[in-house]
C-alpha cells in the first residue's frame, strides 16, 4: 500500500507540472515564430519603401528683386534734379539630369524705369529671355549631344533721346521688334555648375520685327516692309558662374554668332558680366555690364538720328533695399 501511495503521489505532481511545461514550450514557440515574423516585416518595410532617388534628379533655382532709389531737390544752390527710379528682376533656373539625359530651360527678365521732370520716363533696363537645351551625354565625364533654343525679346517702347516719350517722338524699338529666336544642334562641355561651352556648326537666328512702323523702315536687318529675316550659321555660347565667397557670385554669359552668307565672318556679340552680392535677405547689391554687336543694327547719334552699327555697351550698379527672395534644391553634380 506503501508503494502504491508514494506511486500515486509522484504521478500526480508530474500531472502538476505538465501545465507549466507546456505554458513554457508555448512561450517559446511564440517567441521562435515571433522572430521570423518580425525579420519578415523588416524586410517587408524595406521593400516597400525605397529610398526614392527621383526627388535628386531635379534642381530649381530662383531669385527675383526690387530696387527704389528716390532724390529730392529744392532749391538746392549746387543744381541738379529730383528723381525717381525702380527696377525688378527675376532669374529662374531648371534642371533636370538622370542617367545621361540634361535638361535645362532658363528665364531671365528685368525691366526698370526712372524718373525727372525733365525728361519724364526713361527705360533703365528692359528684357525678357526665355531658353531651353536638352543634352545627351556622350560616353565619358563631361560631353553632350545637344539641342538649344532660345527666344529674346523687351517689353516697351523705346526711344532714341532721353525725352522721347514724353515729347512723344517716333520710337526705335517695340516689344518683338526686334525679337530672336535662335535654334541649334551641337555639342556642349559642362563642368557641373561653373562652366558650360556649347558649339553648334549649324543653327538658325530668326529676327522678328512686328511693329508695321518700324518694319516699314527696314529696322534691324528686315528688309523693308517685312517682318522677318532668318539666317543660317554656326554659334558659341559660353556660361560662368563662381561663388568664390558666401553670397558673391560671379557670372558671365556670352554669344557668338556668324552667318553662312558673304556676312560670314561678321560676328553678332552679346556678351554680359555681373557680380552679385546678396547680404541678406533685404540688402543685396549688383554689379554688371554688357557689350553688344550686330551689324545690322544701326547706331543712334546725339541728335536721335541713326547711324552705322557701333559697339553697344551698358554698365549697371545697383545698391539699395529691397528684397530678394531665393529658393534652391541640392545641386547635381555631372
Amino acid at each position: 500500500m506503501k508503494t502504491l501511495k508514494t506511486l500515486f503521489v509522484l504521478f500526480s505532481m508530474s500531472l502538476m507540472w505538465i501545465p507549466s511545461l507546456v505554458r513554457a514550450e508555448a512561450g517559446l514557440s511564440t517567441q521562435a515564430s515571433a522572430a521570423p515574423e518580425k525579420k519578415e516585416k523588416k524586410e517587408k518595410t524595406k521593400w516597400v519603401r525605397p529610398v526614392d532617388s527621383s526627388l535628386k534628379r531635379w534642381t530649381f533655382d530662383f531669385a527675383g528683386g526690387v530696387n527704389f532709389a528716390q532724390n529730392y531737390q529744392q532749391n538746392w544752390a549746387a543744381g541738379g534734379e529730383s528723381s525717381l527710379a525702380g527696377s525688378g528682376k527675376v532669374d529662374m533656373k531648371l534642371l533636370y539630369s538622370y542617367q545621361g539625359h540634361v535638361w535645362e530651360t532658363l528665364l531671365k527678365t528685368g525691366y526698370g524705369l526712372s524718373y525727372t521732370k525733365t525728361n519724364g520716363l526713361n527705360k533703365t533696363a528692359d528684357n525678357l529671355l526665355l531658353s531651353t537645351s536638352y543634352g545627351y551625354a556622350i560616353p565619358g565625364d563631361h560631353f553632350f549631344y545637344t539641342a538649344y533654343a532660345s527666344m529674346e525679346t523687351q517689353y516697351d517702347l523705346g526711344y532714341a533721346k532721353s525725352n522721347g516719350r514724353k515729347n512723344h517722338d517716333n520710337y526705335i524699338s517695340a516689344i518683338f521688334a526686334p525679337g530672336y529666336v535662335n535654334t541649334s544642334v551641337g555639342i556642349e562641355y559642362r563642368l557641373k555648375t561653373l562652366l558650360s561651352v556649347y558649339f553648334s556648326p549649324i543653327g538658325a537666328r530668326t529676327t522678328f520685327v512686328m511693329d508695321d512702323f518700324l518694319a516699314r523702315q527696314g529696322a534691324f536687318g528686315v528688309d523693308s516692309g517685312k517682318h522677318v529675316t532668318c539666317d543660317m550659321g554656326m554659334s558659341l555660347k559660353i556660361n560662368f558662374a563662381w561663388t568664390f565667397w558666401k553670397n558673391f557670385t560671379l557670372k558671365s554669359d556670352a554669344s557668338f554668332f556668324t552667318p553662312y552668307n558673304r556676312r560670314f565672318g561678321n560676328i553678332v556679340v552679346d556678351w554680359n558680366v555681373g557680380l552679385e552680392m546678396a547680404i541678406n535677405s533685404y540688402f543685396s547689391a549688383s554689379i554688371g555690364t554688357s557689350l553688344k554687336y550686330d551689324e545690322k543694327v544701326k547706331s543712334i547719334k546725339k541728335d536721335g538720328t541713326l547711324g552705322g552699327p557701333k559697339v553697344q555697351f551698358r554698365e549697371f550698379l545697383t545698391i539699395g533695399i529691397g528684397y530678394t527672395f531665393q529658393m534652391k534644391s541640392k545641386k547635381i553634380a555631372f
